[in-house]
C-alpha cells in the first residue's frame, strides 16, 4: 500500500509539477530576504514594423510634374539656348551661341573667297582678253581656280551642316537635362578600384570596381 502510495505521487508530481512551476512568476527570485527581479529570457516580444511611404510635399511633386522635356525640346527648337535656360542651365547658354558664332564665321569665310574664285574663273573662261580676274598674276593657271574654288565651296557646305549639328545637339542637350532635372548626384557618389584575387579552378589577378550610391 505505501509503496503504491509513493509511486502514485511520483506521477502526480511529473504530470503536473510542471504546470505549478509556470504558474508562479518567472520574475520573482527569493534569495534570503531580498527579492531581485530577473527577466524571462525564454520570452520574446516581437513587434510588427511597417514601412511608411516617404511622400513629396505638394509644392516639390508639383514642380517635378510641371518640368517638362517636351517644353525643353520646343524651346530650343524655336530659339537655341531657351531650352537650357528652362532648365536652368544659365552657364550652357554662352556655350551654344559660341558654337553657332564658330560656324557662322567659317561659312561666311568660305562663302566669300568661293564667291571669289567662281567670279575668277567666269572672267577667265568668257574669251574676252579685255576682262583680267583677281588672281590672274596669283594663279595664272586656270585650274587652280576650279580646285580651289570646289575646295571653298566644300568647306562652306561644311560649316552648314556643322551649324545643323550644333542646332540639333541644342535640342538633344535640353531634353536630356530636362529628363535629367531631378536625377541625383551627390557627393556619396564615388568609384573605387583595388587589386582583387579571383578564386575559382586556378588562381587569377584583377582589379575590383567599387560603386558607391
Amino acid at each position: 500500500m505505501k509503496k503504491n502510495l509513493k509511486l502514485f505521487s511520483v506521477i502526480f508530481f511529473f504530470l503536473f509539477g510542471n504546470k505549478f512551476c509556470v504558474a508562479q512568476n518567472p520574475y520573482t527570485h527569493i534569495e534570503g530576504d531580498s527579492t531581485v527581479e530577473k527577466p524571462n529570457f525564454d520570452t520574446v516580444k516581437i513587434s510588427k514594423v511597417t514601412a511608411t511611404p516617404i511622400l513629396l510635399d505638394s509644392a516639390k511633386a508639383a514642380e517635378v510634374h510641371n518640368h517638362s522635356a517636351r517644353k525643353a525640346t520646343l524651346f530650343s527648337t524655336a530659339l537655341p539656348g531657351l531650352g537650357q535656360a528652362y532648365n536652368k542651365k544659365f552657364w550652357k547658354i554662352p556655350i551654344v551661341y559660341a558654337g553657332f558664332g564658330v560656324m557662322t564665321y567659317f561659312f561666311s569665310i568660305n562663302n566669300n573667297r568661293y564667291n571669289k574664285f567662281k567670279k575668277a574663273l567666269i572672267l577667265r573662261s568668257d574669251g574676252d582678253e579685255s576682262t583680267v580676274d583677281a588672281y590672274a598674276t596669283q594663279y595664272p593657271n586656270q585650274q587652280s581656280l576650279i580646285e580651289y574654288k570646289d575646295y571653298y565651296r566644300r568647306n562652306r557646305d561644311l560649316s552648314v551642316i556643322g551649324f545643323a549639328l550644333f542646332y540639333v545637339l541644342n535640342i538633344v542637350d535640353a531634353n536630356v537635362d530636362a529628363n535629367l532635372y531631378y536625377f541625383d548626384v551627390s557627393d556619396d557618389l564615388s568609384l573605387q578600384w583595388s587589386p582583387a584575387v579571383i578564386q575559382g579552378a586556378t588562381f587569377a589577378s584583377g582589379i575590383s570596381l567599387k560603386m558607391k550610391f
